[in-house]
Parts: C-alpha cells; structure tokens; sequence
C-alpha cells in the first residue's frame, strides 16, 4: 500500500497553473488521525490490484503508456472494489490519459476520484476544480460549470475559478450569467484599487451588449474605456452624450473641444462647425486652433469650401 501513498503533482500543478498544490492523498494514507470532515479510514488494496497497479507502473516508467492504460483496465473486472481502490485504480488511470494527452478520458477518471470521497476536504476540492479545468480545456462548457460551480459551493476560493466559470458561461452563450459574473469580478477588482483586465471587460461588454442591454453596454464601454482607451471607444461614446439625461446642444463645443483633443475630428464640417460656434462664444483663439489643425492635417482649404475656410481663419486672425 505504500506504493500509493503518494500521487503526482504534476498533472495538477499543470492543469491548474498553480506554483504550489497541497498533496492529493487519501485520508487513510495520508494521516494517523482523520480529519472531522473525512471518511474514515479504508482498508488496504486487494493482492490482485495492487499487482495490476505495479505491472501498469512499470510500464509506464518504460514509456509504454498504452500498455500501462490496457494494464489499468483488467481492473475494471474485479468487483467490489473498495472507494480507496477506486479512488487508486482511477487515479492512476487519469494520470496516465492526461500524460497520453487523452483529456476527456483523464476527466471521466478524475470524475470518479471526487466520486470515491477518500479524499481530504482541500483536496477534493483541488480534484473538482481540475475536473472542471480540464473540460474547459475541452470546450465542453455545460460540464465545466458544472464542476466549477461545484468546486465553489463547496468551499474552493481560487479567484481563477470564478474565472473560468465567467468565462464557460459567455462561451456557452449563457450571457445572463457572464454579465452578472465579470460585473461582479470588475467591480471587486476595482474597489480594491486595481486595474481589472482587459478580457475581463471586453467580455462583460459583449454580454451586456448580446443581452441588448443599453445602459449596461453604456456602462461596460466606459468601464473599458477609462483602462483601456481606443479610438472606437471614444467615437462610440462622444456619439453617445447626446442621450444623457440633462443633454443640451450648449455642450456641443465641449464635445468638439472633447473630440480635437483626441484626434478625432475627421471631415472639413466638423472644423468649420467648431470654428463658428467658438466665433459666436467670443473665443476667437479656439477658432482659430481648430482651423489650423484642419489645414494642418490636409482637410481644410481645399475644393470648393477652400475659399469660405480661408475666410473663417482670417475672421479668427482678425
């Protein structure tokens, strides 16, 4: 039994991208004294397994995964296994298909490991939460919420899962979900006087925007844009002002003011438009500003408006 004493890490520290994991181990043959919230202790392994157990691992060492998996099987034959030769036939098993690449087997066997119940709290919850890890590896997005949702009701607190569950629910078109998720991600990243990711954003806009819910939408852009500012995002939500509540066309030269200084002023109507409305403000200085930016930048002074913009500079010179 002691052979199984011990289970690898590694398959889990990949899977979840962890620097550090709690050893998996059985509560029988980790600890002398059970913890109040484990199953106690199991019997030892059968001859007859624990024999199958070592031909696979010696197959294994030599390279012969396949083999070592064929081995595994004849397992399946024997009955009345105990939840701890589940849990070590299974174990193994998953091992062995994750190290084939065989995700989806490797998660069928994990399944049955949370299902043997040998393990300990911290660890059952580090198996669950690598179920659902491995099914979002998959593209299989109903089972990783799941296993994700599992893992959290029953205790897990890696931020990075409520992550991933964001992200099974928007990938899964269960927008309802993704945008009450990441909206309660970005807000928390926020108030703690963080910057939140861009994904994380970009996904709580395109939710609210595929449930064709404006204010939302409004709300995400700006979100996005106050980290993450873009050309698209300013046009989009300069375009925008207009539906304020308290909106007046007096702000129009404060959205041209907004819109020169971010470069976005784009067509010979625009420039004019300020010029004038600036003129009638009694800031000829601003005029004259927005004016030569638009010959600066080639629109201004020619066709046939090049004489009528030559006349509004000279008005502003003046």
């Amino acid at each position: 039994m002691k052979k199984f004493r011990q289970v690898r890490l590694s398959v889990f520290a990949a899977l979840l991208g962890l620097s550090a994991v709690s050893a998996i181990v059985p509560t029988s043959a980790y600890a002398d004294t059970p913890a109040a919230d484990t199953p106690a202790p199991v019997e030892p392994i059968k001859p007859e397994i624990r024999t199958i157990l070592v031909a696979a691992k010696e197959l294994y060492d030599a390279k012969n995964i396949a083999g070592a998996l064929s081995k595994i099987a004849e397992s399946d034959a024997i009955a009345n296994k105990t939840p701890y030769e589940i849990f070590a036939i299974e174990k193994t098993r998953g091992d062995y298909y994750f190290a084939s690449g065989d995700k989806a087997n490797a998660a069928k066997a994990f399944e049955a490991v949370v299902g043997s119940k040998t393990l300990r709290h911290a660890d059952q919850l580090s198996m669950t939460q690598a179920v659902g890890q491995l099914y979002f590896q998959l593209s299989n997005y109903p089972l990783t919420i799941t296993w994700i949702q599992r893992y959290i009701t029953e205790g897990g607190t890696d931020p990075r899962a409520q992550d991933v569950l964001n992200k099974a629910h928007y990938l899964n078109k269960d927008y309802a979900d993704a945008y009450k998720g990441f909206n309660a991600q970005v807000q928390a990243v926020i108030a703690a006087g963080k910057v939140p990711d861009e994904q994380s954003l970009q996904l709580l806009l395109t939710s609210a925007n595929a449930l064709k819910d404006e204010q939302g939408t409004l709300n995400a852009l700006e979100q996005l844009n106050s980290y993450y500012p873009s050309v698209k995002n300013w046009t989009y939500l300069i375009s925008q002002i207009h539906t304020k509540p308290g909106y007046s066309d007096k702000l129009l030269l404060d959205i041209y003011r907004l819109k020169l200084e971010l470069g976005l002023i784009k067509t010979g109507p625009e420039y004019t438009d300020m010029a004038e409305l600036a003129t009638r403000a009694g800031l000829p200085a601003e005029a004259k500003k927005a004016l030569e930016q638009g010959y600066a930048v080639g629109i201004l002074g020619k066709g046939a408006d090049a004489k009528k913009n030559a006349i509004l500079l000279e008005a502003a010179n003046r």
